[in-house]
């Protein structure tokens, strides 16, 4: 019951917290899960129910260190991990590391996290997210709370012997397509057949409840190439050719495996599992940049200005009423998809990573209701780029939506002085100029 006394000395009705630092007290009550046994016992149950032999066990890795800085950088770096109090005008705000002076047993900044430490029964879930981070403080204290937390890290990486079984995938020559990139030539098309039927994945009936299906190995690799990288990587889902993650790998960024359907059967965005694979190795923070473009074709204006061929409208950008069956299906295709890739933006933000999603600056997928309601509760940014600008032979403006203002340096319009190439059907190749666009994620990863 250690754990949940603390608790309630701390966040009780009669802590003096909700007089001094309410902001503080909300940060804490959503980031303390109760201490009761009851509780507890169920939590457990629950963590041995999904563990199964695909789940590796924590990793530990040290903090890279400390910096103190007052104000803290906003935003906040990548790599980096605010524990402060959020003392200064409320940015940033309070974290779930908060310190507090005022409680009985601390004693001091510092003494309240050796408390919490000793007492919290989630310690290690509640550490976790800092491990391989840059602990930054505000508290200009001799006796800091962050030199504690860095210490609680380091004491478990020690403690921490992974053997060979843990990873068995690390070695390059073990990994199938051990270079994330091929060298083999593709032709990228916006408006390119998108095939869901290619991959079902594992058939998971007659499969009793305490057995997992297997993984093809295309999935594990992936996992693991992505959880051996150093630090946060650059990801790209709906890849096509791949331009963006060649750009960004050769600006010397750690890149995850492109995603595409076309390129192998068992990445289908529309195969539950495979898209629960994805949303873990984002909700694990291992995710810098998302890049997302997910196929456009049934929002493309291309089609939908034709009277004829319409299936979407700026009004219905879901659909239109009284479709063909086959119309249906290709909508209905549609905005699987996009609610796919807004399903990876939402994890993605919620994980403290950024995301860029890349359409057409006329594309309807724009106005789709499921990506606007979570651009606006967001508070999105949008750039639009003419291609051209980028050496395409086209003009074709591009939409970058993200969570970070840098976007705005991608908005460039052109400037004339050539012919553009008129896109009228099927473009022959390239979604978007690839020349320059990857140098704007460069400083969201280290400012």
């Amino acid at each position: 019951m250690k754990h949940e006394d603390w608790r309630q000395t701390v966040l009780g009705p009669a802590s003096p917290i909700w007089a001094s630092r309410p902001d503080v007290g909300m940060a804490l009550c959503v980031t303390w899960p109760s201490g009761s046994p009851d509780v507890v016992a169920a939590r457990t149950s629950v963590l041995d129910l999904i563990k199964g032999p695909t789940m590796r066990s924590p990793t530990w890795r040290p903090c890279i260190g400390i910096v103190h800085v007052v104000p803290p950088p906003n935003p906040i770096p990548l790599d980096t991990v605010y524990v402060g109090a959020g003392l200064n005008q409320g940015l940033p705000r309070p974290s779930a590391w908060a310190a507090l002076h005022e409680t009985p047993r601390s004693g001091s900044l510092a003494g309240f996290v050796r408390v919490s430490l000793d007492t919290r029964a989630d310690a290690d879930q509640w550490l976790q997210p800092l491990c391989g981070k840059i602990l930054c403080c505000d508290c200009c204290s001799t006796d800091c709370p962050a030199e504690v937390l860095r210490d609680a890290v380091l004491a478990r990486s020690r403690l921490s012997q992974p053997s060979p079984a843990d990873c068995p995938l690390r070695d390059a020559s073990q990994l199938e397509d051990s270079t994330c990139l091929d060298n083999e030539p593709h032709h990228e098309c916006d408006d390119a057949p998108f095939k869901p039927a290619l991959s079902k994945g594992p058939d998971t009936r007659g499969v009793s409840p305490g057995a997992l299906p297997a993984w093809p190995h295309s999935w594990t690799a992936l996992v693991h190439r992505i959880r051996a990288a150093p630090c946060r990587v650059f990801w790209e889902i709906f890849a096509g050719t791949a331009g963006m993650s060649r750009a960004f790998q050769n600006d010397g960024w750690a890149v995850g495996r492109p995603l595409d359907v076309a390129d192998c059967e068992d990445f289908n965005m529309l195969n539950p599992l495979f898209v629960g694979v994805i949303l873990g190795i984002i909700n694990e923070g291992r995710i810098g940049l998302l890049w997302l473009g997910p196929p456009c074709s049934t929002f493309s204006m291309a089609v939908n200005r034709f009277p004829s061929h319409a299936m979407r409208s700026q009004d219905l950008p879901s659909g239109l009423p009284d479709l063909t069956a086959v119309q249906q299906e290709k909508v209905d295709l549609g905005n699987a998809l996009a609610m796919t890739a807004v399903i990876f933006m939402q994890a993605q933000h919620h994980a403290h990573g950024f995301f860029i999603w890349e359409q057409p600056a006329s594309s309807l997928m724009l106005r789709y209701e499921p990506a606007t309601a979570f651009f606006s509760k967001v508070g999105a940014y949008q750039a639009v780029r003419d291609v051209c600008v980028d050496g395409a032979p086209w003009r074709k403006p591009t939409a970058f939506v993200s969570n970070h203002c840098r976007i705005y340096a991608a908005a460039a319009t052109c400037r004339g002085g050539h012919d553009h190439i008129t896109l009228a059907g099927k473009a022959p190749c390239g979604k978007i100029g690839r020349h320059s666009l990857h140098r704007i994620g460069q400083p969201c990863a280290v400012t």
